[in-house]
């Protein structure tokens, strides 16, 4: 009888995946795409404080602000984005886009 592989996202099973899930909460997965090849991130939602942090980077070093962003999310990439800093921007652009993909209605009492 042969089994089935297992599909890996971040050379993690899924398994591995659940345990990442019990110990930071809510994780997004980021995937780019660049010709054929597709490479997966693995981002926690930032806290408030991370996002005050990194914002007060920020005022002074775009740049800088961005990278303790990555740092303070990412919980496990494949090694095609840890080596290279223009795919950690585009990872970081896909955990914007989880961000803005809430929506949200109000209505007065």
């Amino acid at each position: 009888m042969e089994t089935t592989p297992e599909k890996l996202v971040c050379g993690l099973t899924e398994p591995q995946v659940e345990g990442l899930k019990r110990k930071h909460g809510f994780l997004v997965i980021v995937a780019i795409t660049q010709g054929e090849n597709t490479f997966n991130a693995i981002f926690k939602e930032p806290t408030f404080e991370v996002l005050e942090a990194t914002g007060a980077i920020g005022k002074n070093s775009e740049i800088k602000g961005t990278i303790a962003l990555y740092e303070n999310c990412i919980v496990k990439a494949d090694e095609e984005i840890n080596n290279r800093d223009f795919a950690k921007l585009k990872a970081l652009e896909g955990l914007a886009q989880h961000m803005n993909s809430f929506s949200v209605s109000v209505k007065n009492l």
